[in-house]
């Protein structure tokens, strides 16, 4: 009513100053017309606009009263709402929580010019904290018992809504992002994260302490539904709270507001009675002049949000400029660095590509050296396989002529079946040693599949067959009854086991009686494959056991020193692991560890079964 007022005496007297000028009268103003000035103050709505005009209305009237020609307008604002009003310079004063006042109010000159006193709470100065709350019939007793848990909450920005607990868990050495599986902020009012906890929305909320306690007066839920967990006792304060309580909320100035003017409405405020309906209005007993905010500029600095840390970027920007002849060594060392680790970079790839290169060749070579022994080992074996291979081919003849004298007789066809039978035996008997000897003989890159072990070594002593015979050595194979398979190179497999029992034969060949060589295969825990070979030779000395896998190296006066050699690289290139020890009384023992196939089970592969040949 008064601006209108106002407004209407200033038209009046504006067109009797055109009258007049018209007239050619002279004019004369008045000094004592004033021009009523728009003061705006901007109020944290964190229950809605609609309530925060209801509450604070009435306190813009009084000043209006109190400071005759200003005219104070309450403006509802979010919490981002009024950091902008604030940082612009948009309103002259502000109303809001201790908390947004030092985060944003300290850094852009805000002067605290009073502090509100509770009316729930009368003489306590700090009652803002914080609530955290479950459902009532939830299984939550502790903040303990919420990891993994989803959480909700106001504003990330919100002093008692999240930034009070933030700060709490942080003392119990916990971290939100890090403790919660997902953490939902829903805004102002803040009475919905109530009703999230309530519907299942979230498994816990933050609320501002007494705001739970305010919801069940109001009737907007029920007091069974919902409980606060961890909760503290504060003498004089008949709120919940899971956390320490801070500053209650602070009228401030901003750094653009005239100095009278703020003198004016502090002494206003500081006036306002306790028991007026305007104080009543905003639930409280009226104002009281500020309070220190150390605690509240220390729970940022535990957050590190506080608006006077500086970013470490701006620091090392600061003194790298002030520094510059420093920044500009660093930048070359950094530089020179970086070349060099390029350079490091590419001779590293370099030298791998070349040792990789050796390393295939190298391989060649090996490959080149083991065909070239199972080439000689045959040259060796020439004579006597010759022999081998004449005894069937002489059969065969003599059963051919023996066939031809028969049909000259006209003898009967049974005899003549006979006799072409035993001719395709001992034709299948040649084959079989032809098929081995090509099969010991062929060069091929390593290739490994699976391979029935037990098949393999059958294979072997018959190839080697003449050779026991003409050593007169028993051979004793004791092997599952089943097939063992093993994921390896059969040829490699083959050579290893020539290798070994040409040993243990030549090894015996000077023994005039009690020669006896066992093969033995077994699995160990379903996870190795143990071939043992022992002879019952002479057996090996202790001497010759250190350089006996060494390349070259050989106990045999007239032996090239591979034999070993080639066979304890075969053995490791399959992961495995070779070794030789005198047996026990004479003889020598060679155990060779391989892993077994993840095929091989206890069913398929049993350690105790043998079958003795």
């Amino acid at each position: 009513m008064a601006t209108l007022l106002i407004k209407t005496v200033l038209i009046k007297t504006l067109l009797l100053w055109l009258v007049i000028s018209c007239l050619g009268l002279p004019v004369t103003v008045h000094a004592d017309i004033e021009i009523e000035r728009d003061l705006k103050v901007a109020v944290l709505a964190f229950k809605g606009r609609e309530k925060a005009l209801q509450r604070w209305t009435s306190t813009m009237e009084y000043l209006n009263q109190q400071l005759p020609g200003y005219s104070f307008t309450a403006v509802p604002m979010s919490l981002a709402q009024l950091d902008e009003a604030v940082i612009k310079g948009q309103v002259d004063f502000a109303i809001t929580n201790s908390g947004q006042y030092v985060r944003v109010g300290s850094k852009y000159g805000m002067s605290w010019i009073a502090t509100l006193k509770s009316r729930r709470h009368p003489g306590k100065k700090a009652v803002i904290g914080s609530a955290l709350i479950v459902k009532s019939d939830s299984p939550y007793q502790t903040l303990a018992d919420l990891e993994d848990a989803r959480l909700g909450a106001v504003d990330p920005q919100a002093f008692g809504g999240f930034q009070i607990y933030w700060g709490e868990m942080l003392q119990r050495g916990y971290k939100p992002e890090r403790f919660f599986s997902q953490i939902k902020f829903s805004g102002f009012p803040v009475g919905v994260l109530a009703f999230w906890v309530r519907d299942g929305l979230a498994d816990a909320a933050v609320l501002p302490a007494c705001t739970l306690e305010t919801m069940v007066k109001e009737g907007l839920i029920q007091a069974d539904t919902i409980k606060v967990l961890d909760a503290k006792q504060f003498s004089g304060f008949n709120c919940q709270t899971s956390t320490d309580l801070y500053p209650n909320w602070s009228f401030s100035a901003l750094k653009s507001t005239p100095v009278d003017i703020t003198e004016q409405v502090a002494q206003a405020l500081l006036l306002l009675p306790s028991q007026s309906q305007v104080a009543i209005d905003t639930g409280s007993l009226g104002w009281t002049a500020p309070v220190s905010s150390h605690d509240i500029h220390n729970l940022y600095e535990r957050l590190d949000i506080h608006p006077w840390q500086v970013p470490w970027w701006q620091n090392l920007r600061r003194w790298l400029l002030q520094n510059w002849q420093w920044t500009v060594a660093i930048l070359l060392l950094l530089l020179a660095g970086l070349m060099h680790h390029i350079w490091i970079q590419f001779m590293v790839r370099k030298r791998t590509r070349e040792i990789q290169e050796v390393n295939e060749e190298l391989l060649h070579q090996q490959q080149q050296l083991e065909h070239a022994q199972r080439i000689a080992i045959l040259g060796e074996l020439s004579s006597d396989l010759a022999h081998e291979l004449n005894q069937p081919l002489s059969a065969i003849n003599n059963y051919a002529e023996g066939g031809v004298i028969r049909i000259d007789r006209n003898n009967d066809d049974a005899q003549i079946s006979d006799l072409l039978s035993r001719i395709s035996s001992e034709a299948q008997r040649g084959a079989e040693i032809i098929k081995r000897i090509r099969g010991f003989a062929k060069q091929e890159k390593m290739q490994r599949k699976d391979t029935d072990l037990t098949q393999l070594i059958r294979e072997t002593v018959n190839l080697l067959d003449y050779e026991i015979k003409k050593y007169r050595v028993a051979v004793h194979l004791q092997l599952p009854d089943t097939p063992l398979s093993l994921f390896v190179d059969p040829i490699e497999i083959q050579q290893l086991l020539v290798n070994l029992i040409r040993n243990s034969l030549e090894a015996m060949q000077d023994q005039q009686a009690d020669r006896h060589l066992t093969i033995q295969l077994q699995i160990q825990g379903f996870e190795q494959v143990i071939l043992s070979i022992s002879d019952t030779g002479p057996g090996i000395e202790d001497s010759q056991l250190e350089n006996l896998f060494k390349a070259f190296h050989s106990s045999k006066p007239d032996g090239l020193g591979l034999g070993m050699s080639i066979c304890k690289r075969i053995v490791e290139a399959h992961s495995g692991d070779i070794s030789m020890m005198s047996g026990l009384g004479r003889g020598t023992v060679v155990t060779c560890t391989l892993p077994a196939s993840p095929n091989n089970s206890p069913n398929n592969n049993p350690n105790n079964r043998t079958n003795n040949g």
